[in-house]
């Protein structure tokens, strides 16, 4: 018997929802087998910012392809986000998450920032969005940007550093995946210097990957002095770091938002799309929209009191 789960989190109670839902779901001929409401308490406390979830188990025999028509349609319908997946990948623990950095984790373009106080802020933004879009190559968008910054006082980094902000629920999804033995690496096409900084913030890290800028005499050279961390890079590194652990593909995370992200997300167990651009929604098996990154761990069937926050 071929089995789905569908994963519905919303900022609002699900449960006025719900009714429609399932029929919908029984309309396509689908069996419900089970409901699971993952955050019983939303209903007395309708502040919680990781939202109401709710995890439906149900006979389908569905394509990539179906489920993910279902996902959108659900999702649009109903104003929240929902998540087909079957059964048997919805079950198969997540032993290691690798996360983009940049408007992943931080709710900032990190080279955008640099730009921004380099005085060619609009110029690089203007690039940056071409390049998420897929419209140029990561690596012509990069050293494009890159070579803007020649001259960047190298001082001002840290300062920048400790100003950008969290993505809303990063903390919680970061330290419940640890707390529970999924490794955490971060695979950015940003720079070290900022992703050391998130690495202090969210608590040590398994490992980090992201470019590292060349300084000469106090100021940025327009270059960095490693291997560029664009999608060839980071489908490579997701692969290398799973057979290194003896990690089963389908135990692997990837989350992203550009168009450098797209070879991972579709690479692993569950790739997902995080308020991403149209390309990267387009191409990716699941995207999350309307809440914050802790809906991952409803994705994955955590319970919200199993979330850690501290």
């Amino acid at each position: 018997m071929d089995r789905s789960t569908l994963t519905l989190i919303s900022t609002e109670s699900i449960l006025p929802k719900l009714g429609s839902i399932k029929a919908e779901l029984i309309a396509r001929g689908f069996g419900i087998l089970s409901e699971t409401h993952l955050n019983p308490g939303f209903e007395t406390s309708a502040t919680d910012p990781t939202g109401d979830a709710f995890s439906l188990k149900f006979e389908a025999l569905l394509t990539s392809t179906q489920s993910k028509a279902l996902s959108q349609h659900l999702g649009t319908v109903f104003s929240m986000d929902a998540i087909v997946q079957p059964l048997q990948d919805a079950e198969t623990p997540k032993r290691l998450a690798c996360f983009d950095m940049d408007s992943t984790l931080i709710q900032h373009e990190v080279m955008d920032e640099l730009a921004y106080r380099h005085g060619i802020g609009e110029e690089i933004s203007a690039i940056t969005e071409t390049a998420m879009r897929g419209e140029i190559s990561f690596k012509e968008s990069f050293n494009r940007r890159l070579a803007c910054l020649k001259g960047f006082d190298a001082e001002l980094i840290p300062g920048i550093a400790q100003s950008l902000k969290l993505m809303p629920g990063a903390e919680i999804l970061v330290k419940t995946l640890r707390a529970n033995g999924t490794k955490v690496t971060i695979l950015s096409g940003g720079f070290e210097n900022f992703a050391v900084h998130l690495q202090n913030a969210l608590g040590p890290l398994d490992a980090l990957y992201a470019n590292v800028l060349e300084v000469e005499n106090g100021k940025l050279t327009g270059r960095i002095s490693n291997q560029l961390v664009d999608e060839t890079r980071k489908l490579t590194l997701i692969k290398t770091l799973a057979e290194q652990q003896g990690i089963d593909d389908r135990q692997t995370i990837a989350v992203g938002d550009g168009a450098n992200d797209i070879p991972m997300l579709l690479h692993a167990g569950l790739g997902v799309a995080y308020r991403a651009k149209p390309l990267v929604q387009e191409k990716a098996q699941h995207c999350i929209n309307h809440t914050t990154l802790a809906a991952i761990l409803y994705v994955l069937g955590y319970q919200r009191s199993e979330f850690v926050e501290h």
